[in-house]
């Protein structure tokens, strides 16, 4: 069978557990394996909040003696107050939360709580234990079903998870909220801090949190077991799971004890069990497999449900057999086994209603899976377990255990696609045919900077030594290790990009990875990697590909490169903030952007500064000032500093450090125009002569303000933003935030002009053009002319000839 696509939509093929302990995280939120609690304040109207998840919490301590956090939390237009925490272990397995958010004077708000997500591939048809009630979260939202699942007073709160239940206790309100309504995944769990809403200077919240491992014991089947996993010979009638042979056998199933879907399994070793790993039971004439196997259970467990893990051979969609648990008093319990609805086929394995798919692999002749299938029993000691086949499926099983909680179980399994009547090979190659109708990169005019260095004419793009015949940009984004190659890949990819008709790359998120990293310094370049960089760049160039990059994306220092803050590391929200005010930051990044700069490129013989292959250079990436200044702890506290001498030095009154204030407004303003004045014109002592931006990122009107002093703007809109749903932001797995298309389109534009506000300020027709722009004092003036460049949908660089309208 020839394989096309093998997706792995699941991990499920257990392991050796080990539980994941309760612990809060660097940020300051609660981690229960999966889940996430973070506190989170919306404002009123609840189209804005804060939450802690984002903000850069001062955590301390560890899981063996407690933590302590503490957080700056701002309020935008109101003020910044304290989220201070302390997690403890009170005894056993209880910890204990105490939250208290402090404001300096009361604030508005619309609701302050501690909050988690539930998925929905995991919770979806699970019920949460409210008060010692079950409330259940519908596997289905339609335009009927309840938006608000849950809203009261609760002592205790039991949340199923995959390994273990988390029991919440106290005293708190919660509000329990089905987010398919708006068309967001997952259910809001949203525990209210006292006080929630309206006025509030401080709120406290007192919880205890408890993770209970899922108890369940391991039977043993041993002595009913006749077959082994591994199988030498199809059809000899002694082989082993069900006699297919060394192709089509179980042999890859990993041996011990597994945790499976919160329940413990023992997968039985056949050499410590006379060859012997698995029952497999058989039906009809001319079948010779057993119909019935007993195996006597020592210790005569108990427990309230009984888990099988099993599967089946030639499946038929009826009663494939009958479990009989007979225990130590006499009674029995009988389980009906169901084809289709218990259990199916151990082939392409799906979920069916009481059978979850929590162990695959793929052998020689087919992708392969278990199923668990969990059946209510009397809770009595088990004497025995008698199992008996009915039909001619082939029932094999594995393993089975006793437990007193039901885990959630997984709805997501592993999708193989093979070749057959209804699926043909594709073979997808990513180098186009040179020369073919696919082949774009006649379109381009190699090399790149024949005509020298891009200009601006007359509001267009234009090439100094062609200035009659605008240019159009039309590229992509190249970021992290992608753009380090070996010279067989650089040449590869410069020839993909060509044949696709980008005549434009981005060069994004190269700088953490251009340095070193060592001897406290983080502004020595690597040489292999630069060197690496720089063929890369000469291959586009060659092809007639132009690039634009930053001086700044996300360089970590290393500790004392600051020297305001010794031993401080900073990653790149912290530095944006501090090279927006502080002078020893902008000297790292003129030490590290000197040495990139000016290096000679051997393969072109230019420095980047000198090639005209550089058509564009942004600053700092996505540094609008007014997002960015709270952006680290020492960040926040300087800025609030420097503004309060500022305020001192122009009289003006007492006024919090909000970007709602306008003399707070027009301090970042002032402070923003110094260091990027003073960036600029050491690029230009340097000799970069390329069109200069900063600002990249949102379309706030006083950010258009500032953007009148560059040579175009650059405007990074999102259509659809990767979700990161695991455990490292930044990396795989995502999710798209708008599946389908329509979702995303209506996201992103329902409010046109906020898409493109910074419209309204362009440059109308070069010379004849005004510009307006308010000054760090509240005055409009007008100024001459300038150009603004705009990147819309998927990267097309177009500068905007527009006459601006007034505000």
């Amino acid at each position: 069978m020839k394989h096309i696509v093998f997706l792995l939509m699941f991990l499920l093929a257990g392991g050796a557990f080990c539980l994941q302990a309760l612990e809060m995280d660097s940020n300051g939120c609660i981690r229960a394996e999966t889940l996430r609690f973070s506190v989170t304040c919306f404002m009123p109207g609840w189209k804005q909040n804060v939450t802690q998840s984002r903000l850069p919490g001062k955590v301390t301590g560890s899981a063996a003696s407690g933590y302590t956090c503490e957080t700056p939390f701002l309020l935008p237009g109101q003020a910044e107050g304290v989220l201070r925490e302390t997690f403890r272990r009170k005894s056993g397995t209880d910890w204990e939360l105490q939250a208290k958010l402090t404001f300096p004077r009361p604030v508005r708000t619309a609701r302050i709580m501690l909050e988690t997500t539930l998925p929905n591939a995991s919770y979806d048809g699970e019920s949460l234990q409210i008060n010692g009630r079950p409330v259940l979260l519908p596997e289905k939202f339609t335009e009927n079903s309840k938006v608000l699942l849950f809203q009261g007073k609760v002592s205790s709160l039991v949340i199923p998870m995959k390994n273990s239940q988390l029991h919440l206790r106290g005293d708190f309100s919660l509000h329990l909220q089905d987010n398919r309504k708006w068309k967001f995944p997952g259910y809001s769990l949203r525990i209210l801090f006292t006080p929630a809403d309206g006025e509030v200077q401080q709120a406290e919240l007192g919880l205890t949190f408890a993770q209970i491992p899922y108890r369940s014991e391991p039977l043993d089947l041993r002595s009913a077991f006749n077959r082994s996993f591994r199988d030498q010979r199809a059809e000899d009638g002694v082989g082993g799971w069900t006699d297919q042979g060394a192709e089509n056998d179980l042999r890859l199933l990993p041996l011990g004890t597994r945790q499976l879907e919160g329940i413990e399994f023992n997968i039985i070793d056949p050499e410590q069990n006379g060859g012997k790993s698995c029952l497999v039971l058989g039906g009809g004439a001319d079948n010779p497999l057993p119909k019935r196997a007993e195996a006597e259970q020592p210790g005569h467990p108990s427990g309230r449900y009984i888990s099988l893990i099993h599967a089946l051979a030639w499946p038929e969609k009826k009663q494939i057999g009958t479990l009989r648990v007979i225990h130590t008093d006499g009674t029995v319990t009988t389980v009906s086994v169901c084809g289709g609805r218990d259990v199916d086929n151990w082939w392409m394995p799906q979920n069916c209603p009481n059978g979850t798919v929590v162990w695959t692999g793929e052998n020689p002749s087919s992708l392969v899976g278990l199923y668990r299938s969990c059946f209510p029993i009397a809770s009595r000691p088990v004497r025995s377990l008698v199992f008996e086949s009915s039909g001619r499926s082939v029932w094999g099983i594995v393993a089975a255990s006793l437990h007193d909680e039901l885990p959630p179980r997984t709805r997501e399994v592993p999708v193989l696609i093979a070749e057959g009547m209804n699926w043909k090979p594709f073979v997808y190659k990513r180098d186009i045919l040179p020369g073919s109708i696919m082949d774009f990169s006649g379109t381009l005019d190699a090399p790149a900077g024949k005509y020298g260095p891009v200009v601006v004419r007359n509001g267009k793009f234009v090439f100094r030594d062609r200035p009659a015949e605008p240019i159009r940009f039309y590229g992509t984004n190249l970021g992290g290790n992608a753009l380090y190659l070996d010279k067989t890949q650089a040449e590869k990819l410069a020839d993909r990009i060509a044949a696709a008709g980008y005549n434009a790359l981005r060069i994004h998120n190269h700088d953490n990875l251009l340095v070193r990293h060592e001897n406290g310094s983080s502004t020595v370049l690597d040489p292999d990697r630069l060197d690496r960089l720089e063929y890369f760049i000469a291959c586009l160039k060659k092809r007639g590909v132009y690039i634009s990059t930053d001086l700044y994306v996300s360089r970590q220092t290393e500790p004392g490169e600051i020297p305001e803050f010794p031993g401080k590391r900073f990653d790149f929200g912290g530095y944006k903030a501090l090279v927006g005010i502080l002078p020893s930051a902008r000297e790292n990044l003129k030490k590290f952007s000197a040495a990139w700069l000016t290096h000679i490129n051997p393969y072109t013989g230019l420095a980047l500064k000198d090639d005209p292959v550089l058509f564009s250079l942004s600053l700092v990436n996505e540094n609008d000032v007014y997002r960015t200044w709270f952006r680290a702890p020492e960040s926040a506290a300087l800025y609030r500093e420097r503004f309060a001498q500022w305020r001192k030095k122009h009289s003006l009154p007492e006024g919090p450090a909000s970007t709602d204030n306008p003399a707070f407004a027009d301090f970042l303003s002032e402070t923003y125009m110094e260091s990027y004045e003073d960036l600029k014109l050491f690029l230009q002592k340097i000799g970069v002569k390329t069109l200069l931006n900063d600002q990249n990122a949102t379309t706030a009107l006083r950010t258009t303000v500032l953007r009148a002093s560059y040579d175009y703007v650059d405007i990074h809109k999102y259509w659809d933003h990767p979700v990161y749903v695991g455990v490292n932001r930044w990396n795989t797995p995502s999710l798209d935030r708008y599946p389908g298309g329509k979702a995303e389109i209506r996201q992103c534009c329902r409010n046109p002009a906020g898409a493109v506000r910074q419209r309204s300020f362009s440059g109308g027709t070069g010379r004849g053009g005004d510009r307006v722009q308010r000054l760090s004092r509240g005055e409009i003036r007008t100024l001459p002319g300038r150009y603004l460049r705009q990147t819309t949908g998927a990267g097309a660089f177009l500068p905007v000839r527009q006459r601006g309208d007034p505000l």
